[in-house]
């Protein structure tokens, strides 16, 4: 079994001996390090320098993100107070904005990617992108984004006309499109 940790390289350089030694003594074998959250994007001179001193630790120096569920929420003093472009915030079941899951959009989706690509030239082989898209799997709700336009999409995929309300009171099958629909 492999033991991963994941930090930001900028703190991993703040600390590099102390990061290790605590690694180390742990049993810690792979360290991912953190290249994307909300609006920060980790340098490539840092993430280049984290991985050269992992590696000569004799660590694995992997790569992750955690962009795709977590975009920025406008109300809290400690998080982005803007979305990257492309990037839309999801509306709940309740109705509510969940700031803290992104819509699966086209651009949010190349976004990442065109970002995980940048980090290619420097030798990495592992880039695990968070799955915190928070589309029900840990919760027995029937989750996705039920905003305007992505209730208006699925209508017109079904033919039938669906607001917030009448789909989640809707059969299983229905509830089910709904799923394949969000994941899209």
């Amino acid at each position: 079994m492999k033991f991963c940790i994941d930090i930001m390289p900028h703190k991993f350089l703040s600390d590099p001996d102390g990061y290790l030694t605590l690694w180390k003594n742990s049993g810690v074998d792979s360290v991912q390090l953190e290249v994307a959250a909300e609006n920060w994007r980790a340098s490539l001179d840092d993430t280049a320098k984290a991985r050269e001193l992992l590696t000569a630790a004799g660590l694995e120096a992997a790569l992750i993100a955690v962009p795709v569920g977590h975009p920025a929420d406008p109300n809290d003093p400690h998080k982005g107070k803007r979305l990257s472009p492309g990037w839309r915030i999801r509306t709940g079941r309740d109705g509510r904005p969940e700031y803290n899951s992104a819509e699966l959009t086209d651009n949010m989706i190349a976004d990442v990617l065109d970002y995980a690509r940048s980090f290619s030239s420097l030798g990495f082989d592992t880039f695990f992108m968070d799955d915190d898209l928070r589309s029900g799997n840990l919760s027995p709700l029937v989750c996705g984004c039920f905003c305007p336009d992505c209730l208006k999409a699925f209508s017109e995929s079904e033919g039938k006309i669906f607001t917030r309300e009448s789909l989640l009171a809707s059969d299983t099958g229905t509830l089910e499109k709904w799923c394949v629909f969000q994941s899209r």
